[in-house]
């Protein structure tokens, strides 16, 4: 065999190395399912139209699982550092997409913030999407809901919020703000 065509091979062995490594998943992208909704993701009785919202979500929240993928989306200032409160839980690191905090009702496809949650590996992953509008802007006499819930005041942040836990089981509940399985440590 020539030093050229074993050249030539060896070429073309790294090229299909690098092809298929380049098509893996990374590691801040949910475990591959032919169903982004397929998860069991509810500790409680929902109805059949927050079902079917979440449903939309998880279908619109897939693709931003890797931090990069989110930061394109605009979801590109981080505005906490990761959040945890000792003996409840924890939230992870909040990403904002700025143009969306306006104070206009909530809209289910318009998150203004994803929450992402340390790993074991130390990597990050999605755990949640937030709702915020801050009280200044929020001119209703009641709170903004959304999926049937009441959005909670959160007065160290002066905003409403209401955290949905997707993609990070929450033994607490789905729309729970401290999630005991999210550690910063």
């Amino acid at each position: 065999m020539s030093i050229e065509h074993a050249s030539r091979i060896l070429l073309a062995a790294a090229i299909v190395l690098v092809a298929a490594v380049a098509c893996e998943p990374t590691p801040s992208e949910p475990e591959s399912s032919a169903d982004p909704v397929a998860a069991p993701l509810f500790d409680r009785q929902l109805s059949p139209q927050v079902v079917q919202q979440l449903a939309k979500l998880r279908r619109y929240s897939a693709p931003l699982h890797n931090l990069e993928r989110a930061e394109e989306a605009g979801f590109d200032v981080l505005i906490t550092d990761c959040r945890e409160n000792p003996g409840v839980g924890g939230m992870g690191y909040h990403y904002a997409n700025l143009s969306r905090i306006d104070g206009a009702p909530p809209t289910l496809l318009e998150p203004e913030i994803l929450v992402f949650a340390p790993r074991r590996n130390g990597s990050l992953g999605l755990g949640a999407v937030e709702y915020i509008i801050p009280f200044g802007l929020w001119t209703e006499a009641a709170p903004p809901t959304l999926f049937g819930e009441t959005f909670r005041a959160n007065n160290v942040d002066g905003v409403w919020q209401l955290h949905v836990w997707l993609w990070k089981h929450n033994p607490a509940g789905l729309f729970e703000d401290w999630n005991p399985r999210v550690s910063c440590g």
